[in-house]
C-alpha cells in the first residue's frame, strides 16, 4: 500500500518538472534596422486566463503570453510560420497560420476564444489565431499589459 502512494506522488512531481517553465528559450537574431515587428496578443478572457500560451516563429520560441497581455518580436523582413501551442495538458488543438513581416512595420496577431459551451460537464472551447489590421491592434492593445519577447537580451 506504502508503495502505491510513493509511486503516485513520484509520477506527480516527474509530471510537474517536465511541465513548461512558462518562459520559451531564448533566440536571437541579428539587430537590423530593416526589421520587422510582430505584436502577438490575447484579449482579456476568464476562459484560461490563468494559463500561458507559447508562440514560436517557424519553429523557435518566441514569446509567452497570458490573458491580457502582449508580446512584440523584432523579426528581420520575409514570411514566416508563426505556430501556438498550449501546456500539454490543455487538450486544446494547437495552430499555425502564415504570416508576412514587412520591413520597417508592425504585424499584429491575435489569439481570441471564438466559441465555448459545456457538454458533460466538460468547457469545450474553440480559439483563434488571426492577423488583424494595424489600426484594429493598435486599439485592441490598448489596456494590455506587455510580456518581453523571448529573442532579445534581457
Amino acid at each position: 500500500m506504502k508503495s502505491k502512494w510513493i509511486l503516485l506522488g513520484l509520477s506527480i512531481l516527474l509530471t510537474a518538472c517536465a511541465a513548461p517553465s512558462g518562459k520559451p528559450k531564448p533566440q536571437t537574431w541579428v539587430s537590423d534596422s530593416k526589421n520587422g515587428e510582430l505584436l502577438i496578443y490575447r484579449p482579456k478572457s476568464f476562459v484560461f486566463g490563468a494559463r500561458n500560451v507559447y508562440f514560436y516563429v517557424d519553429g523557435v520560441a518566441v514569446a509567452s503570453i497570458g490573458s491580457g497581455t502582449y508580446s512584440l518580436v523584432k523579426l528581420p523582413p520575409g514570411p514566416y510560420r508563426l505556430s501556438q501551442k498550449w501546456d500539454w495538458d490543455m487538450l486544446i488543438k494547437d495552430m499555425e497560420i502564415e504570416i508576412n513581416v514587412p520591413s520597417k512595420e508592425r504585424t499584429y496577431v491575435r489569439l481570441v476564444q471564438s466559441a465555448g459551451e459545456f457538454s458533460g460537464g466538460v468547457l469545450r472551447t474553440t480559439w483563434q489565431l488571426e492577423s488583424v489590421p494595424s489600426d484594429k491592434g493598435l486599439d485592441e492593445i490598448k489596456g494590455l499589459e506587455t510580456r518581453a519577447p523571448s529573442n532579445t537580451a534581457q
